[in-house]
C-alpha cells in the first residue's frame, strides 16, 4: 500500500512538473538586442538610473560623479583612452555588481564642450586591448581547460560605438585568451582615483 501510494505521488509530481514547462526563447542576433539583452542583466540599467547614466554631461568629471552616486552593491572602473585618434580622450566606464566577474562598458566622447554618450557593451569576463589603427579588441574566451571565445572590435564613428565580430568560436585545447598582435592591455582604474592626465 505504502509503494502504491508513493508511485502515485511521485507520478502526480511528474505529471505538474510537466505541465509547467517552460516556452523556448528565441535567440537575438542583433546588436540592438544584445545591447537590450545586456542591460536587462541588471535591474539598474534600465529605466531612469540608465538614462542618468548616459544623459548628456558637462564633462567627464560630472559623468564620474553619476557613477559614484549609483547603489553601493556596484564598484566602477574607468580608462580614458583616443579611440579615434582626434587627441580628444573618449572615457570607458565598467560598472560592475560586486557578485560578478564584469559589468557593461558605458563609452563618452567629448563634443562641443558636452559629454555625450556613444554606446555600450558587456565586458563579462573579458580583457580590453588597444589597437594601432584606433578602437578597442574586447576578447572574452576560455580559461586553459578551453571553451567559446569571442573577439570583438569597438570603434567611434561620430557619436556612435560601432561593434564588428572578428571571432566567434569554440576553442579545443590550452590556448587561453587570443591576443591582438601589436596591442596593449588597457589600464584601467577605479573612479575614486579620477584624474583627467
Amino acid at each position: 500500500m505504502k509503494r502504491t501510494l508513493t508511485f502515485l505521488f511521485a507520478l502526480l509530481l511528474l505529471a505538474s512538473l510537466c505541465a509547467c514547462g517552460v516556452a523556448p526563447v528565441e535567440p537575438e542576433t542583433s546588436t540592438a538586442a544584445q545591447a537590450s539583452k545586456s542591460l536587462d542583466l541588471y535591474d539598474f540599467l534600465s529605466g531612469e538610473k540608465y538614462e542618468q547614466l548616459t544623459a548628456p554631461a558637462q564633462d567627464y568629471l560630472e559623468v564620474i560623479e553619476r557613477f559614484r552616486a549609483v547603489d553601493s552593491m556596484f564598484y566602477a572602473i574607468y580608462a580614458l583612452y583616443d579611440m579615434d585618434g582626434d587627441n580628444q580622450p573618449e572615457l570607458l566606464i565598467e560598472l560592475i555588481p560586486f557578485h560578478m566577474a564584469g559589468g557593461y562598458w558605458y563609452v563618452y566622447t567629448m563634443q562641443d564642450e558636452e559629454a555625450l554618450f556613444i554606446g555600450g557593451f558587456n565586458g563579462r569576463q573579458s580583457m580590453l586591448y588597444t589597437c594601432d589603427e584606433g578602437g578597442l579588441t574586447r576578447v572574452w574566451g576560455p580559461t586553459l581547460s578551453g571553451g567559446r571565445e569571442e573577439v570583438y572590435r569597438y570603434t567611434k564613428q561620430g557619436e556612435r560605438l560601432i561593434e564588428t565580430t572578428i571571432i566567434e568560436a569554440r576553442v579545443i585545447g590550452e590556448n587561453g585568451y587570443y591576443v591582438p598582435p601589436d596591442s596593449v592591455q588597457l589600464e584601467t582604474k577605479g573612479i575614486e582615483h579620477f584624474d583627467m592626465h
